[in-house]
């Protein structure tokens, strides 16, 4: 019989004991509680009313707060108006209506009003969170609803600015949002009328420019200006904590209902504490005669698993001092057994899992990137021997610490830690660590937060990679095109300066000789006249014109090295005579030309530069363009000084620069290096079949000579 007993489960055991106890209990009980049980129905049946409606309000706040928590950034709200959670609430407050009004039915007197008072409450609640969110749907999230509209807008703005490569539009731009973004975060009145002003002159900026592009950008900054001014309305309606607007009202309500709750559900709980102190004094005689037989019972069931219970005890013991090859013995088939199963089954797989772990160590520790592993508040918890190696700390010293002692300690430093914290993947960002010698080591920083099943954060996984050598690199290149630029200016300035000399040379050497030439034979004609055969004053008269095509010849040659007009005459001068020659070689070619510049404080190299440039574009569109008309536009303002030269030929792909470099000369690059090596900003624009347009503008000072090394 005892084998018999020992073989069952631990479940059917438990029964056993527990039936006899229970049938002496009732037995003793059932006449006694015949009587209380009456007496108690009502009082529990409202205590027990009053409770639900207790976890239902908490579950409607519950729905409440995780609407507020993950659908405001669900796409499927702001389309449909409406979420899971939205629904959950709704159907809670429905049936805590019912229960309301079953309460109401159920009690009397000044229970009764305060019942009626929490239904009240109630309406208001439901009201103010109705009102709540509508508002979110109407604020919206990232693509969506008024902050959906003004980021468009403001994306828009930032690609047709990016689009004109204007430095100050940039500039002012990256402000205006830097000003909207400091609003956002810190909710003060100062960021936005900083914001309005700059949005005021930026409208004014881009008013003065004129084009397409213009318009569009006012279009969209006024989109912007009015979502923006909209969502600001709105949040100041829904408030910024739960003591303004809509969130405090809703809040305000919460206060007020639960001491409401509060006391109904007292009230509730001391009626049926009544009820069943009446009850428990009744029978208490009674159950104690059974409960005690029960722990008898009980006892002697205890000790048939006491045994097998130390058993287990002694192998956990074990196990905790790292012997993991520990196993138990137990074969019986209760859940004694079970567990005993269980526990070996447990100890095999943590000796396998410990050696998977070890093997997950030891490639973390040889990792050549820095590795960082962070609990949720970013105290560090991990950190593999490249960390220690590159900031020079022991282990010790970096467990359990904050983050920031190896990020700069500064606004800048700070904000990242917040940032680390919120964002979910970081990729690639240049920051700065700090050693323990508080050297900065620039590094390439990212990292990754690590969440459970339920989506709370475990931790942050950050790698960074020692970014010194890339630093080194990328300064002598940028040595080595400064070099560059400065040798490509020196052969720029050297190729004009001998253009210049051979143009002297020979406009005033060679141009004057054969000058002298001419006049010597056309003066041997006159004087001689009379003493020459005919076939020799013919001979004589066949030189004269071609030294005279020699002479033109060779002036063109100088022109052509250097225009004597562009040091003699200056830019404007200069210009007009090119036209002029460029019509009588090309004269199926219209030039419309419009020049209004002051030369005075133009510095020799820029004029130069813009020469060159025209006359470089020129020949181009005569050789490939297949255009019949050009427009040429030199401006100087208060700021800058803009040349634009546009034909209406056939155009190409500004894309494909080995077409471009082949087909145009020097080609774009050439005409792009020499506008650039003057301060100036070169862009194109072109389109086959549409024509091209070659834009250069130099900001002030435009002055400025050829970049030295």
């Amino acid at each position: 019989m005892k084998n018999w007993f020992l073989s069952k489960n631990l479940f059917f055991k438990l029964m056993t004991a527990g039936l006899v106890s229970i049938v002496l209990i009732i037995l003793s009980s059932l006449s006694v509680s015949s009587f209380f049980f009456k007496n108690s129905d009502h009082a529990n049946e409202i205590h027990m009313s009053v409770d639900n409606i207790m976890v239902k309000i908490h579950n409607a706040r519950f729905a409440a707060m995780h609407f507020m928590l993950r659908d405001l950034i669900n796409k499927e709200f702001y389309q449909t108006g409406t979420s899971n959670y939205l629904e959950k609430h709704t159907n809670i407050m429905k049936f805590i209506r019912q229960d309301i009004r079953w309460l109401e039915d159920m009690t009397k007197g000044e229970r009764k009003k305060d019942v009626q008072r929490i239904k009240q409450l109630l309406n208001e609640y439901n009201d103010f969170f109705l009102k709540l969110v509508e508002a979110y749907r109407k604020r919206g999230f990232k693509d969506w609803g008024l902050l959906g509209e003004w980021r468009q807008a403001i994306h828009n703005v930032e690609y047709e600015v990016s689009q004109m490569k204007s430095s100050q539009l940039v500039k002012d731009l990256l402000q205006l949002r830097r000003f909207e973004k400091d609003y956002l975060l810190r909710g003060e009145i100062d960021y936005i009328r900083q914001h309005d002003i700059l949005l005021q002159r930026l409208n004014g900026k881009v008013a003065r420019i004129k084009g397409p592009v213009a318009g569009i950008i006012l279009n969209n900054l006024e989109i912007y200006e009015v979502a923006l001014k909209k969502y600001i309305d709105l949040q100041k309606i829904i408030g910024k904590s739960d003591t303004e607007g809509l969130q405090g009202e809703f809040a305000g309500v919460i206060r007020v209902m639960e001491p409401v709750i509060e006391k109904i559900y007292q009230d509730a709980s001391e009626a049926s504490r009544k009820a069943r102190q009446n009850f428990i004094g009744a029978s208490l005689f009674i159950d104690s005669f059974g409960v005690l037989l029960g722990a008898v019972i009980l006892f002697l069931f205890a000790r048939t698993i006491s045994l097998n219970l130390i058993e287990l005890k002694k192998a956990v013991l074990k196990v905790g001092q790292g012997r993991l090859d520990t196993r138990v013995n137990i074969r019986t088939r209760d859940e004694i057994g079970v567990v005993a199963s269980a526990f070996n089954k447990m100890t095999k797989d943590l000796d396998r899992i410990t050696v998977s772990r070890d093997y997950v160590e030891k490639i973390i520790e040889s990792m050549a990137d820095s590795l960082i592993v962070t609990g949720p508040e970013c105290d560090i918890r991990t950190v593999n021997r490249a960390t220690l190696d590159l900031l020079e700390y022991s282990e010790k010293d970096l467990l359990k610490k904050p983050l920031r002692i190896i990020l700069e300690n500064n606004a800048a430093g700070q904000s990242f830690v917040t940032e680390l914290k919120t964002k979910k993947t970081i990729r690639n960002v240049e920051i700065n660590y700090l050693t323990r010698r508080c050297i900065r080591i620039p590094v390439l920083f990212a990292s990754s937060i690590m969440r459970d099943k339920k989506g709370h954060i475990l931790g942050i996984v950050c790698i960074a990679h020692d970014y010194r050598e890339h630093k080194r690199t990328d300064e002598m290149l940028k040595q080595s095109e400064l070099k560059l630029r400065f040798l490509s200016s020196q052969v720029l300035a050297s190729q004009e300066q001998e253009r210049k000399r051979v143009a002297m040379e020979l406009h005033d050497g060679i141009g004057q000789s054969l000058t002298a030439i001419k006049f010597c034979v056309e003066n041997s004609l006159s004087d001689s006249g009379t003493r020459k055969t005919g076939a020799d004053l013919s001979s004589l008269e066949q030189v004269v014109p071609m030294i005279r095509g020699t002479i033109e010849e060779v002036r063109k040659i100088a022109m052509d090295l250097r225009p004597s007009s562009l040091d003699d005459l200056g830019l404007t001068a200069t210009i007009t005579w090119f036209c002029r020659q460029f019509r009588l070689i090309y004269s199926g070619i219209r030039i419309e030309k419009r020049v209004f510049i002051d030369e005075k404080n133009m510095a020799d190299n820029l004029k130069t530069t813009i020469f060159r440039i025209l006359q470089e574009t020129f020949n181009n569109v005569a050789k490939h363009s297949r255009a019949d008309l050009i427009r040429l536009n030199l401006f100087q303002d208060e700021t800058s000084v803009k040349l634009t030269i546009e034909d209406n030929g056939t155009g190409f792909e500004v894309e494909d620069k080995s077409r471009n470099a082949v087909n145009h000369g020097q080609g774009l690059p050439g005409l792009q290096e020499r506008a650039e090596l003057a301060g100036g900003n070169f862009s194109i624009r072109s389109k086959k079949g549409k024509g091209t347009t070659i834009q250069v503008i130099w900001y002030y000072p435009a002055t400025r000579p050829f970049p030295r090394a």
